[in-house]
């Protein structure tokens, strides 16, 4: 993953597919792991600020496609006044107060007509300020080139974007790329952190 030209992300996450737990292992052993409530991280994570941070939101939008009748969810329509409106479903998603770590946040979410799959995200992050100051900078998330794994389809690009309601995507802020993508049997103490990690 690259924001700005540089690498932000470069790591192998596991997830459970219910997304009650997580690991992002980084090349130089060190680690995240997560299950809902707190996270767990080796004392060498490479940046220990955006370490809940990034426990839960790349991990969101890797699964938001298959989350979007979870518990908390709530729908309503959306006006998409876009030049290509006509291509999509639009939507947009909300949540019930205490729902996730970040029940502030919205979405704005555009699936293709053609195949019901999910190709836009317009979203504000509230998880490290509010709502307000959020939402004078919404982002966007461009789900691309899907392929199926064990029948699932899944986005293997990502292009992160700066949106406005009126005009939907503007300047393209970053991308992502996924591999290796696969299901798993994983041990039943995968998820365990190691004695000397941290928590928050």
């Amino acid at each position: 993953m690259e924001f700005g030209g540089k690498e932000r992300l470069d790591a192998k996450i596991t997830l459970l597919t219910n997304s009650s737990k997580g690991l992002i292992a980084f090349d130089n052993g060190s680690k995240i792991i997560f299950d809902g409530q707190k996270v767990h991280y080796s004392p060498d994570i490479p940046n220990e600020a955006l370490v809940r941070f990034d426990a839960y939101t790349w991990a969101y939008f890797f699964l938001f496609p298959y989350k979007l009748s979870d518990t908390g969810t709530k729908w309503d329509n959306y006006e998409n006044t876009e030049v290509d409106k006509l291509g999509y479903q639009t939507h947009k998603l909300t949540f019930e107060p205490g729902t996730g770590d970040a029940p502030d946040d919205w979405y704005v979410v555009y699936a293709d007509k053609s195949n019901n799959l999910i190709e836009k995200v317009a979203y504000i992050v509230t998880v490290r300020g509010n709502k307000e100051d959020a939402e004078k900078d919404p982002h966007a998330i461009q789900y691309l080139d899907y392929v199926e794994s064990n029948g699932i389809p899944i986005a293997t690009k990502w292009v992160f974007w700066e949106w406005e309601a009126q005009q939907g995507l503007t300047n393209s802020i970053g991308n992502a790329s996924l591999s290796e993508i696969g299901f798993i049997t994983t041990k039943p103490d995968f998820f365990t952190p190691g004695s000397n990690f941290k928590s928050n």
